[in-house]
């Protein structure tokens, strides 16, 4: 069973719990089932909604939907890596019993999970919540071949590795857009196709570039010793302002403890606490290493000079920019400049 990519201005459609669960098989989840009360005739979804088979193994599911009842979606999903964006709404998903939210409330919000061997996935429908979000997952043999080819940083190694990792970000501008562009495209042809994929591989690439830009800390790696593996919602809050404080800053700002304590209507001492809990360092220390990270970035990729890096990192003097980014990244930021 098919379905066409979605276009600028597609038929609507309502999908029963029994389509649905063709969707699923047909996307290699295996033993799809779906809970809600009422008939397996009644609506569970309506809108527009994409689930194509690309190149190379690429799963594509996009919509732009209303989910219509409370439902709850299981299946068992192959390994592999998943990237998504959220544009509008809150979507509810986990593995093996245990659930995240994410909501585009502040913004898009991208996400990435990595299976490395099959487990059971759960999506809960929400009655009367509008979605529109592009998901895009690509099997152990793509990773093999296109990850595994070129040096990557560290922290995405040890994501691509480990079972049952997770993470979610707010997502940029040009993820956004680049998702936004599968979402538009067709594939009545050859042409389209390559285009269509073309796009497709445009959203991957840049969800890698946002994955780095936000940082190995704020990773949600599976540990079997920890009750809970997702942020709560405080730390997500928390995340998301630190976020746009650190975007809003002008370069050589610094952003003051307790004016983020005030803005989030919490004592500095319980800041501290849930930062230390959920990020493994303190706000001084996430919003130091996210302004590193930037920096980083800008150098390796808008060919932006040390000296205005270390600027932008909020450093009055390029040494001590340059003796903190060795001691975070173990290799100079004359390493990484443009030759």
């Amino acid at each position: 069973m098919t379905a066409a990519p979605i276009n600028t201005n597609p038929s609507s459609r309502a999908l029963t719990a029994p389509a649905l669960e063709a969707l699923a098989n047909y996307a290699g989840c295996r033993n799809a089932t779906i809970h809600s009360k009422g008939a397996k005739t009644d609506t569970l979804i309506n809108g527009h909604f994409t689930l194509k088979r690309e190149f190379d193994g690429i799963l594509v599911h996009a919509c732009n939907m209303e989910e219509q009842k409370d439902a709850l979606v299981s299946s068992q999903q192959h390994a592999g890596l998943t990237f998504g964006v959220l544009i509008e709404g809150k979507i509810t998903f986990g593995f093996n019993g245990e659930f995240d939210t994410i909501e585009a409330t502040n913004g898009a919000q991208g996400w990435a999970t990595n299976l490395t061997q099959n487990a059971a996935w759960q999506r809960k429908l929400t009655s009367k919540q509008q979605v529109i979000k592009l998901v895009v997952s690509v099997p152990p043999q793509w990773i093999k071949q296109h990850l595994w080819q070129n040096p990557a940083p560290a922290f995405l190694n040890r994501f691509i590795n480990t079972h049952l990792a997770r993470t979610h970000w707010l997502a940029s501008g040009s993820l956004v857009r680049h998702a936004k562009a599968v979402m538009s495209s067709h594939s009545n042809s050859p042409s389209q196709a390559l285009h269509f994929h073309a796009n497709v591989l445009a959203f991957i690439a840049q969800a890698l570039d946002d994955i780095e830009a936000s940082g190995e800390r704020i990773f949600n790696l599976h540990n079997p010793n920890r009750t809970s593996r997702s942020l709560s919602n405080q730390a997500i809050k928390v995340q998301q302002h630190l976020e746009h404080c650190i975007n809003e800053l002008q370069p050589g700002a610094h952003i003051q403890l307790e004016d983020i304590s005030h803005a989030l209507g919490m004592s500095v001492s319980k800041l501290q606490r849930l930062s230390k809990a959920h990020f493994g360092c303190t706000i001084a220390e996430y919003i130091r290493i996210r302004r590193l990270e930037k920096a980083r970035h800008e150098i390796q990729h808008n060919n932006l000079s040390i000296g205005e890096a270390a600027f932008l990192a909020g450093y009055n003097h390029r040494s001590n920019f340059s003796k903190a980014f060795k001691q975070y990244f173990n290799l100079c930021p004359g390493d990484i400049a443009p030759q």
